[in-house]
């Protein structure tokens, strides 16, 4: 299935080239407001357009557990349910079991689309709400000194001339018994560089506007701009197509890590006449193959 993602990407990104391609306004445009407070988030391995549900909602409860860990998540791994803790709109709200230290012990995939653009603005808004002071899952150094683990990752995925690779990877990281830090991981994936200091039980904002041509992003948190230019690849890539965003919220014994996401968006940032077509345009994809790549690469330790 995702050779033939890569396949159908390539023809998409061929059409957008033509004359009269038609500049849509989304390609995920995910929000929780159609589903049952109290309930897991609707999924769909069939990808809409625009998409508005995740993919996959799943988790791991043990080190050695097949891709891709149970799916939906058993009470081993934690909980994925619809609320609205940060008092607005509903939300996907993940807490991992007590019990539970697996990297990814809960995840959600958004996969099988097709964005062909060298410029893209990815969004979505997230309220970390119980997290250790010090969390042991993939520590790293951080470019402002001392170390600190990761407790909730969103790491994108794309296809160009150059190859299949990682493009951007956001990090939340605890640095307090009240809150921490936003960060990027760094291409050699040893250090985490902050952007942000956020506070527990406080919903945030987060856009990333990233340009493939220069392997480079912003940053906005709250609309206000945090971070500029930062190279998140060693240099530009061309005819990129970006295909898969993963979010893994990461366990820790002893505490019920939870956090909560919302309004889970993504578009070209340049609005250009062929920027991008979204993938159903072209050919029928679903995103039940994409599950086939390993979780360890997704997550990356």
């Amino acid at each position: 299935m995702e050779i033939g993602q890569r396949a159908c990407a390539l023809v998409l990104a061929l059409v957008c080239l033509s004359p009269g391609a038609v500049h849509a306004t989304a390609v995920i445009d995910i929000n929780f407001e159609g589903d049952t407070t109290g309930a897991m988030p609707a999924t769909s391995t069939t990808v809409g357009d625009p998409m508005t549900v995740p993919s996959a909602i799943g988790g791991f409860t043990y080190p050695t557990q097949p891709d891709p860990g149970d799916v939906p998540p058993t009470a081993a791994s934690g909980t994925v349910v619809v609320g609205n803790p940060s008092g607005g709109s509903k939300e996907a709200v993940f807490t991992t079991n007590s019990s539970n230290a697996q990297l990814g012990a809960l995840y959600m995939d958004v996969n099988g689309f097709n964005l062909a653009a060298q410029q893209v603005q990815m969004s979505f808004n997230v309220n970390v709400l119980s997290a250790p002071t010090n969390a042991t899952s993939q520590p790293k150094a951080l470019s402002t000194g001392g170390t600190a683990g990761i407790l909730l990752g969103m790491n994108t995925f794309t296809a160009s001339d150059q190859g299949a690779d990682w493009a951007f990877r956001f990090a939340a990281a605890p640095t307090s018994a009240s809150g921490g830090v936003f960060a990027f991981r760094t291409q050699d994936n040893t250090t985490l560089v902050p952007f942000f200091n956020y506070t527990e039980g406080v919903q945030y904002s987060l856009k990333i506007v990233a340009d493939y041509s220069t392997g480079k992003l912003d940053a906005y948190v709250n609309n206000n701009l945090q971070l500029s230019n930062y190279a998140f690849w060693t240099s530009g890539k061309t005819n990129v197509v970006t295909d898969e965003y993963f979010f893994h919220l990461n366990g820790e014994v002893g505490n019920a890590n939870s956090v909560a996401l919302d309004n889970i968006a993504s578009v070209s940032a340049v609005p250009e006449a062929g920027a991008f077509l979204f993938g159903g345009l072209a050919c029928a994809v679903t995103a039940a193959g994409a599950l086939g790549r390993k979780m360890v690469r997704r997550m990356e330790a």
